[in-house]
C-alpha cells in the first residue's frame, strides 16, 4: 500500500477537559497493563479531515487522561495529565483496480485480521507495541487516518493503561457522536465517564501470607504467577502461531437463539436459578465443537470479565465498579476443573461458564481475587528498568473466552450506521475472541433480531480442518 501523499497533526486537546484543575492520575497494579490495543473503523467515504480533528479536539476534553503520559517514579507509577497534543498521520491513497472488493481493505468481512495486513493502518511512527517507563514522550494514543476515493480505515492506538476494550468503546463512540454533530447533546453521547481508579486493599494489610495466595487464589490466576522479559514473552506467543491455523466462523443470530434454547432445555443438578445468557450458549457451543474436534476435553475456561456495576450494593458500584468507569475494570479468571461429564453438553457447560461469572462477580471474593491479581501485576511492572509481563495465552487443555458480543463495536458508526465496519487483529490457540459481525453487504448485522457473531480461534494444526 503505498501513499500518494501524507501529512501529520497534532490535535490539541480542548477547553475545559473533564479533569480540570488535577495534575495526575494514579494508577493501581492492576492498570499497568503497558500494551497498545490496535482497533480500525472503516467507513465508505472520505473523511473530512478537518472535522475529524475538531471531533478528536472535543473528545480529548472528555477523556484527558488520554492526553497524558506515563511516568513511573519508584514503585508508583501515574498517568501525567500533560493534554499534550495527539498525533494523527493522514495518508491519501489509490488502490488497484484489482485490489478493490466489497471487503476492502481486506480479503474479507471477519473483525479478526492478520496483523501483517492491519500494521499499515495504524500510527507507527508515535506509537510502539508496549510503553516501558521513563520514556515521557510516548503518547498514550494515536491515529492513523487511511483515505481512498470511496472510504476510510480510522486506525487507533490506544495504550491499554488509559483502559480496557470497554473504555476504548466508549471513547470510540464519542469520538463518533462529535464527528457527526459538533454540538451533540449530552444523550446522544455515552454516560460521562468516572475516572477513579480504585485501589484494592494489599492482601497483606487484610492478615493474608503466602499460603492464603498459593491455596486459595493462584488456581484460578496461575497465569499471573510467572512473568517474563519481552523478548521471550513474544517467543512463547510464536511458539503457539507455529503450531496452529487461525479459525473464523460467522454464526448467524437466529442459529444464537437455537443453541440458547438448547443450554436452557436441561437444568443440570445444583443449577437451578441460573440464568443463561446468549453469549454463555455461544461460548458453551464453541468449547462443545473443540472438545470434539481435539477428542479430548478442555480441563479448564478462562474468562476475560469486566465487572462494571457488578454488584447490587449502591455503595460499591460507585467505588472500584462504577459502569462509565475508565480504567481496566477486568478479570481473567481461571475456572474450576470442568466436570468431564459436561465436554458434550451445551447445556451443562453453559450453566458451568455463568456459575463462574457469577462467582467472580461476587462482590467479596471479587475484591480478595483482585487484591491479589493487583499486587502480582504491579510486582511484575516494577522487576527491573522495564518491568516484566505476565503470558495470556492458554495453555494445552485450556481455553479462553473473551466475548464481545454484547458491545457491538459498530456503534462507532461516524455518520454511516450499518454500513461501518470494525477490524482489529491477535488471537491464539484456544482462544476464542467474538464479536458482533459486521454488516452484510446488504447492511444487515442480525437474523431474527438477533446480532449475528464473528468467531476468531487458532486451533492446532492437526484439527484445524
Amino acid at each position: 500500500m503505498t501513499a500518494d501523499s501524507t501529512a501529520r497533526f497534532l490535535v490539541p486537546v480542548g477547553e475545559p477537559t473533564a479533569l480540570a484543575g488535577e495534575t495526575a492520575m494514579k494508577l493501581p497494579g492492576h492498570d499497568l497493563f503497558r500494551n497498545y490495543v490496535y482497533n480500525i473503523h472503516v467507513i465508505p467515504s472520505k473523511i473530512d479531515v478537518e472535522r475529524f480533528k475538531a471531533a478528536l479536539s472535543k473528545a480529548l476534553a472528555r477523556y484527558p487522561h488520554t492526553a497524558g503520559r506515563l511516568l513511573r517514579e519508584g514503585d508508583d507509577w501515574k498517568i501525567d495529565l500533560t493534554n499534550s497534543p495527539i498525533p494523527v498521520l493522514v495518508s491519501w491513497i489509490t488502490p488497484n483496480a484489482s485490489e478493490l472488493s466489497e471487503s476492502y481493505p481486506f480479503p474479507n468481512e471477519f473483525n479478526i485480521q492478520p496483523g501483517n495486513l492491519t500494521q499499515p493502518f495504524f500510527n507507527s511512527e508515535d506509537c510502539g507495541k508496549v510503553l516501558v517507563p521513563g520514556d515521557a514522550t510516548d503518547p498514550l494514543l494515536g491515529f492513523k487516518l487511511t483515505i481512498w476515493e470511496n472510504g476510510t480505515a480510522i486506525g487507533i492506538s490506544w495504550c491499554h493503561t488509559c483502559g480496557d476494550a470497554y473504555s476504548l468503546w466508549e471513547f470510540t463512540r464519542c469520538l463518533s457522536a462529535y464527528y457527526v454533530d459538533l454540538d451533540a447533546a449530552e444523550s446522544a453521547l455515552p454516560p460521562a465517564p468516572s475516572f477513579y481508579r480504585h485501589f484494592f486493599r494489599s492482601p497483606f494489610s487484610r492478615g493474608s501470607d503466602a499460603s492464603d495466595l498459593t491455596e486459595n487464589f493462584l488456581p484460578r490466576m496461575p497465569h499471573l504467577a510467572k512473568d517474563y522479559d519481552l523478548t521471550p514473552l513474544w517467543q512463547k506467543y510464536g511458539a503457539q502461531d507455529a503450531i496452529t491455523n487461525q479459525v473464523q466462523l460467522r454464526i448467524s443470530g437466529e442459529s444464537i437463539e437455537k443453541i440458547l434454547n438448547l443450554a436452557k432445555a436441561e437444568v443440570p443438578p445444583n443449577s437451578e436459578g441460573v440464568k443463561i445468557t446468549p453469549s454463555d450458549a455461544l461460548a458453551a457451543y464453541l468449547i462443545k465443537v473443540l472438545n470434539q474436534s481435539q477428542g479430548k476435553p478442555m480441563d479448564t475456561v478462562i474468562l476475560i470479565l469486566n465487572y462494571r456495576g457488578s454488584s447490587k450494593d449502591p455503595s460499591t458500584v460507585t467505588t472500584f465498579n462504577a459502569p462509565s468507569a475508565q480504567g481496566n475494570v477486568i478479570m481473567v479468571m481461571y475456572s474450576d476443573p470442568l466436570p468431564p461429564s459436561s465436554a458434550s453438553s451445551v447445556s451443562a457447560l453453559a450453566h458451568f461458564i455463568r456459575t463462574t461469572v457469577n462467582q467472580a462477580r461476587d462482590h467479596k471474593f471479587l475484591e480478595k481475587w483482585m487484591s491479589w491479581a493487583s499486587y502480582l501485576l504491579g510486582k511484575s511492572a516494577n522487576a527491573g528498568p522495564e518491568g516484566r509481563f505476565q503470558f495470556f495465552g492458554p495453555l494445552d487443555g485450556e481455553v479462553s473466552i473473551n466475548s464481545n458480543y454484547r458491545t457491538d463495536w459498530n456503534d462507532a458508526h461516524f455518520g454511516f450506521p450499518g454500513k461501518a465496519r470494525f477490524f482489529t487483529s491477535w488471537s491464539t490457540m484456544n482462544y476464542f475472541r467474538i464479536f458482533c459481525a459486521n454488516p452484510r453487504p446488504d447492511g444487515s448485522t442480525a437474523s431474527n433480531g438477533a446480532s449475528d457473531a464473528n468467531i476468531c480461534v487458532h486451533v492446532h494444526k492437526d484439527y484445524a480442518e
